[in-house]
């Protein structure tokens, strides 16, 4: 005979399934808290200034921002140098109150930065030496020529630079068409029917699981980039489109300042035929000549694996840089107002 259960048998076995169930929840909690941890200290260790969790920081109006005063160290396989930022979050020396004229101001992305370089090598340090200007570098590393246009209203258009340098890089084009970049949100401007351009997106606050989870944003990240179409050749037509009225309002907002603005780029000649087609008398330099020769007469401008400029990469383009300036200056034109 079947011995009868107890009467509460199928109550125990229920709750001895619910503990193991928490017991599975927990320890898989935990393995995740401990991955989250670890990767956490993995991106502060060895993660670059575009995504580094111990001084990038969410920033409502650009996407993100540099922890002001923040000191660490910048890793890669090639490299191993100081950085050091400001009080108010760029790798510069302390910002005067009252910023005396003439003066440069320097705007871009992880080039401009100064990535994987020792901040004396790098292209502000290397400019002042050139022009015998200050020269306040405001880049930020993975910014797109809208967000430099929203950083110069925010902390340059006050400082009245003499001259405001653009250093402009391929991929600028695609970021400035899209609203997210790196796992993380950004503005975005559109074209209006008048050529000129309007902001139409702002990044706002970051969800609560994109603040507290990193792995999930680095999968959701990555399920995005795999699924992601390649731009077409008129997304990319548009993209530069945009570019250049980006540049066209940042130029008449430096000119408010009695300022000029100067495009540097390595190569992209569209980029200075677009900007002489909607002529505004933006300077335009190509640096690809003398970092080339550079590397002609054996320098290594570049990082073998990862690609940024090394020590002479910036030497050499801030002597691209600086003449182009220096002609520039000699006699500068008024630029209109844009359209």
């Amino acid at each position: 005979m079947t011995r009868p259960e107890p009467p509460d048998a199928a109550g125990r076995r229920a709750r001895r399934r619910g503990r193991r169930l928490a017991l599975s929840l927990g320890a898989g909690l935990a393995m995740v808290a401990v991955a989250e941890g670890a990767l956490r200290g993995a991106r502060r260790l060895r993660g670059g200034p575009t995504t580094n969790p111990g001084y990038v920081v969410d920033d409502e109006e650009l996407g993100w921002a540099y922890r002001p005063g923040a000191r660490t160290r910048h890793r890669g396989a090639e490299f191993d140098v100081a950085l050091a930022l400001n009080r108010a979050g760029f790798r510069d020396d302390e910002f005067e109150a009252s910023a005396p004229s003439p003066r440069a101001l320097l705007l871009g992305d992880s080039y401009a930065f100064g990535w994987g370089v020792e901040r004396e090598q790098a292209l502000e340090r290397c400019l002042e030496r050139e022009l015998g200007l200050e020269v306040d570098n405001l880049a930020v590393s993975g910014y797109s020529t809208d967000q430099q246009l929203l950083l110069f209203r925010r902390a340059g258009k006050a400082r009245r630079p003499t001259l405001v340098i653009v250093l402009f890089c391929g991929n600028d084009v695609e970021e400035a068409l899209r609203e997210q970049v790196y796992g993380m949100r950004k503005p975005r401007f559109e074209l209006l029917p008048d050529g000129s351009c309007a902001l139409a997106a702002r990044p706002g606050p970051r969800p609560l699981w994109e603040r507290s989870c990193m792995l999930l944003r680095i999968a959701v990240r990555r399920t995005q980039e795999a699924w992601r179409a390649p731009p077409r050749p008129e997304d990319l037509a548009a993209g530069r489109t945009l570019v250049a009225a980006l540049l066209e309002r940042l130029a008449a907002e430096v000119a408010e300042g009695g300022g000029r603005l100067l495009v540097a780029a390595e190569g992209h000649p569209w980029l200075e035929a677009l900007l002489r087609d909607r002529g505004r008398g933006i300077g335009c330099v190509d640096l690809s000549p003398l970092i080339e020769a550079a590397r002609g007469e054996g320098a290594c401008v570049r990082f073998p694996r990862d690609g940024h400029w090394t020590a002479d990469g910036h030497a050499a383009a801030a002597r691209a840089i600086a003449a182009a300036a220096h002609e520039m200056l000699r006699d500068p034109p008024a630029i209109p107002a844009p359209r």
